[in-house]
């Protein structure tokens, strides 16, 4: 089965809410709190034994490339937190709580070569690092809005590694 995905338009210049839920029977995708996509799936989130990335990611031989475009915040949880059609997305910060697994919201000074996980399970990030090629991101402040973005696609976020058993946001 490949990667759910959405053909859903961006609007430019306005920043968005993007939510992948998985259940345990269920995978659904968001987009600014709407429901885009859904499609029945089974079984548990594997545990890889590797390091977690997000952008681009090195697996089979070849660099699978990433998204363009800026992150604000990036949480992972142990529970599906979005369960309707529709929702109303927070926007900037997020704060961690019982369910959190992980959460970057990218407050770094800028020049920083590491992010913090403010989930409290100490997972501080390497930017650049996990495989030779691999390109640093930069912290910016504030945050500017890309003339072009490509955001939904099988190279949206790759985790290795960092999953629970059951669910995933």
């Amino acid at each position: 089965m490949g990667a759910i995905h959405s053909n859903t338009p961006l609007t430019l210049g306005t920043t968005h809410h993007l939510a992948y839920v998985y259940d345990g029977s269920e995978e659904r995708l968001y987009l600014d709190g709407q429901l885009q996509e859904s499609r029945s799936a089974t079984g548990n989130v594997g545990d890889g034994s590797g390091l977690p990335h997000i952008g681009a990611i090195f697996r089979d031989g070849s660099i699978s490339s990433s998204f363009i475009g800026y992150l604000d915040t990036l949480r992972i949880s142990d529970i599906a937190r979005y369960t309707t059609d529709n929702f109303s997305p927070l926007i900037g910060d997020l704060n961690s709580d019982n369910n959190t697994l992980l959460l970057y919201n990218f407050t770094e000074s800028l020049g920083s070569s590491t992010v913090f996980d403010l989930s409290g399970n100490g997972h501080t990030g390497t930017l650049g690092a996990g495989f030779s090629g691999a390109t640093s991101p930069t912290f910016s402040a504030p945050v500017p809005i890309p003339a072009a973005v490509w955001l939904l696609g099988s190279g949206l976020v790759a985790f290795v590694g960092l999953r629970r058993k059951k669910h995933m946001i």
